[in-house]
């Protein structure tokens, strides 16, 4: 009796695991993972809205009529986005807090568009606007490349999955809003430019509110983070001057493959660094020829090698 009781059981239980096992199948290999968190959401939003103000304000300086004007904003998008950007995220990770750099950069880009707004109305000297819309443009990158970290933040204890997820939608967030921000300037085309600085300020502030109603969401617990550029200084330094592992630990004998010379300065080879910054200096300096060759198709195209001698210089054809 109990034989064919077990024998029944066995049975019954059979299609479940079956069904179960079906149900695992996946028959794509890659596919969109939701974010359950509230606050990365929240922050996603943000992105998207920061990113909108961006290519709102690059916009209208690339759409100038006149020369001179046209080449020196040019001159500012260019060379303050990428030092906004560097300075932003060093000074995120290293001595503010990511979280009071995103409030205060929020809060200064609307005082800058409203600067720039009255600026315009009242007709002021254009040095007086070159360096308002600088400034706006550097305060927008430092919030801009806070974003994402701040994302990841809020998400600690998460997993892997959920984390993918943040940097999936974080890389989609820039084409929304880059093709709004088309929309945008297609829309308002024969109105007056003043209406680029309406549509960004009302970007930072939709932000600022949502801010203010769900701050709640957020973990703005500060990170303990260490001085990026010190920690790869003290690295490689340490590997310049180390050949060899100092007090190995005898755990360690059964590697085959020899310790490179970043590997030495690991705690398990008697170096005075962890397993995670050595791996992610590792990573550094795999992705750096990497994104040298991603930036080199940038030299090649028109706009960029010749937009600025013939259109924004004024000149009738050829490099300046």
């Amino acid at each position: 009796m109990m034989s064919v009781r077990t024998t029944a059981c066995r049975n019954s239980t059979l299609p479940t695991t079956r069904l179960i096992h079906r149900k695992r199948v996946c028959h794509f290999s890659y596919r969109f993972q939701s974010i359950h968190s509230k606050g990365a959401l929240l922050v996603l939003f943000w992105d998207i809205l920061i990113e909108i103000a961006q290519n709102v304000m690059v916009y209208s300086a690339s759409d100038v009529q006149d020369a001179y004007n046209a080449f020196v904003l040019t001159l500012i998008v260019w060379f303050t986005l990428p030092f906004a950007f560097l300075v932003g995220g060093f000074v995120g990770d290293a001595s503010i807090s990511r979280y009071n750099i995103i409030y205060v950069g929020s809060w200064l880009s609307l005082v800058g568009m409203i600067s720039l707004y009255l600026v315009i109305v009242l007709e002021l000297p254009l040095l007086l606007a070159y360096i308002v819309y600088a400034v706006l443009l550097a305060t927008l990158a430092s919030v801009r490349v806070n974003l994402l970290p701040f994302n990841i933040d809020q998400l600690i204890g998460s997993s892997s999955d959920e984390l993918s997820a943040v940097i999936h939608w974080h890389n989609i967030g820039p084409i929304f809003a880059l093709v709004s921000s088309q929309i945008i300037g297609l829309k308002i085309d024969n109105i007056p430019r003043i209406y680029y600085i309406v549509v960004c300020t009302l970007c930072v502030a939709v932000l600022l509110i949502s801010h203010s109603f769900c701050k709640h969401w957020l973990d703005c617990t500060p990170v303990n983070t260490t001085n990026p550029v010190k920690l790869i200084a003290q690295i490689l330094c340490y590997a310049r001057k180390h050949k060899y592992p100092e007090n190995r630990s005898a755990f360690t004998y059964w590697v085959e493959k020899a310790p490179s010379r970043l590997d030495l300065g690991k705690e398990i080879y008697g170096g005075p660094f962890t397993e995670e910054a050595v791996e992610g200096i590792k990573t550094i300096l795999r992705l750096l020829p990497l994104i040298i060759i991603c930036g080199m198709p940038t030299s090649f195209v028109e706009e960029y090698v010749l937009g600025v001698g013939a259109s924004n210089y004024g000149c009738d054809s050829g490099l300046v």
